[in-house]
């Protein structure tokens, strides 16, 4: 079964509801992190569930697709897609990953880095409505965007 993206963004909550002082900065790396990983899986699903079928979520070709999103060239062809000037909502979407992948490099590998509560819910806010967004666009657009996000144009 794949990753709930929800799950991620309770958890990421989770880590940042202190009732006395501040969270500690690995609660709030954390939560971070589960922002950011909570849309990908939102993008890692929809592919899979489309071109593959939800149904044979614990077949290999399930998980081919699923695996198929990376990173580093999402980012960059998520640069190219708003550079395109796509819909708004899925500018935003694309804006939003970004964001959250380099709040994420930093949460996860920039150790003098600093994260204050306010920021990191922010984030997760940030995320909570980009795949709120992402449930209002349609399957068309969305299969469009993450071909996108697979390919480049050569």
């Amino acid at each position: 079964m794949a990753i709930d993206p929800q799950h991620l963004l309770e958890q990421a909550r989770q880590l940042t509801n202190i009732s006395t002082g501040a969270p500690r900065q690995t609660d709030l790396r954390r939560a971070i992190s589960n922002a950011y990983y909570a849309l990908f899986h939102t993008f890692a699903t929809t592919m899979a569930d489309s071109f593959v079928g939800q149904k044979y979520n614990r077949e290999d070709r399930y998980e081919l697709i699923y695996r198929a999103l990376n990173h580093g060239p999402a980012k960059n062809n998520c640069k190219k897609y708003i550079a395109d000037n796509p819909p708004s909502a899925l500018r935003d979407i694309a804006n939003d990953f970004i964001e959250l992948q380099d709040a994420r490099h930093k949460a996860d590998y920039a150790p003098n880095e600093q994260f204050s509560q306010t920021e990191t819910r922010a984030y997760i806010d940030q995320s909570t409505r980009s795949i709120k967004s992402w449930k209002r666009v349609s399957m068309e657009k969305r299969a469009d965007f993450l071909v996108r996000l697979l390919f480049t144009k050569r």
